[in-house]
């Protein structure tokens, strides 16, 4: 998505297709690692992907013969995560990593002690 200035920094979301675990870290690892986002004060995300069993090669009613496994970080806004958790359920999407990063104007603070309650809003957005 496109950088979101707020006050006191920015919010840009971004996301990836996950299969596995591995898929997941692979994205965090590929954004932390990009020159662009260097100056990133936090990163919050969640993922949702189903978990085929080992034998079964057909991605056909995958939800039935798998589980969903879902994972979240708040990285240093607490309950970020959650909320972007909250969304991927909502819509009921599966196979992506959903992550938001959070550049600061100066330093590193906690989102909360910037924005308060209003980060979550402006998460979710």
């Amino acid at each position: 998505g496109q950088r979101r200035e707020v006050r006191g920094g920015s919010l840009q979301a971004h996301i990836g297709s996950v299969a596995d675990l591995n898929d997941v870290a692979r994205i965090l690892q590929a954004f932390q690692a990009a020159s662009a986002f260097q100056g990133v004060a936090s990163w919050s995300y969640a993922y949702r992907f189903i978990q085929l069993p080992q034998e079964s090669q057909s991605q056909e009613h995958a939800e039935a013969q798998g589980v969903i496994l879902e994972g979240l970080e708040d990285g240093l806004d607490d309950g970020c995560g959650e909320k972007i958790l909250s969304v991927l359920r909502r819509a009921s999407i599966q196979g992506m990593l959903l992550l938001v990063s959070r550049w600061q104007d100066h330093g590193r603070n906690l989102g909360l002690e910037i924005f308060g309650l209003e980060i979550y809003a402006l998460v979710v957005e």
